[in-house]
């Protein structure tokens, strides 16, 4: 499904709940590939650009940088939290190397554990949290059985709207269709371009801002992607 396909004032539902208010917690896990197909495309390069343009965006708005609180991954063969979730002011765009081969079942399923613990925390100090977020860029041309794990568990959460998910596809030799398989209910992002892929950002970060200033009740939409990005 192209862009094309949609009016240019369509809105895209993506079915996040509303942010009540700034003391109501919002955690954002973000899993950025750094295997080394990511260097061949400008892809890591544009990653940092993109974050760094996600967390200072953020930063500027008043209510997104009192309720939402970042962590982020990094992933080839190995995963690694880079940054602990912490308030987005608080936070230095980390820079990534690209090195090795990729392994998306572990950090997804790392986020998601990690995502319920801080939710736990919180909850436990009568901290209210709403439904978190998982971001994950790749490229990856990932098999069936390899992620088959993290699949069954970020499907199930989403259908039971426990987690919003966007998965960011990127690269030339990327699996739309493995990737679809995290979130049936929402399409697959493609940014074809390493330029497109920091604007994505910036959609991004505008998306959550958007829903921070969301009253209780109102519906929640994002504001529409250009025809430079194709939805699978």
């Amino acid at each position: 499904m192209s862009l094309a396909d949609f009016k240019t004032n369509k809105e895209i539902d993506l079915g996040i709940e509303s942010f009540v208010d700034p003391t109501t917690k919002v955690f954002i896990a973000m899993g950025i590939d750094i295997s080394e197909s990511m260097s061949w495309h400008g892809g890591i390069k544009a990653a940092y650009e993109g974050v760094k343009v996600f967390l200072e965006t953020l930063k500027n708005d008043a209510y997104a940088s009192a309720c939402v609180e970042v962590a982020i991954f990094t992933f080839n063969h190995e995963v690694k939290k880079v940054v602990d979730f912490a308030p987005v002011n608080e936070i230095v765009a980390p820079t990534f190397t690209a090195e090795g081969t990729t392994d998306m079942n572990s950090v997804v399923v790392q986020m998601v554990n990690e995502l319920d613990e801080k939710q736990s925390e919180y909850k436990s100090k009568n901290i209210k949290c709403k439904v978190p977020w998982m971001v994950i860029l790749s490229d990856a041309d990932v098999v069936d059985s390899s992620i088959d794990e993290a699949v069954k568990i970020t499907s199930s959460r989403v259908a039971k709207k426990s987690l919003t998910m966007f998965s960011i596809a990127t690269g030339n030799e990327v699996n739309i269709e493995q990737f679809k398989r995290f979130n049936p209910t929402k399409p697959v992002i493609y940014s074809p371009t390493s330029e497109s892929l920091v604007d994505l950002f910036e959609w991004l970060s505008q998306t959550a801002i958007g829903f921070s200033e969301t009253k209780i009740g109102e519906s929640s939409k994002s504001e529409p992607l250009d025809r430079r990005y194709d939805l699978f």
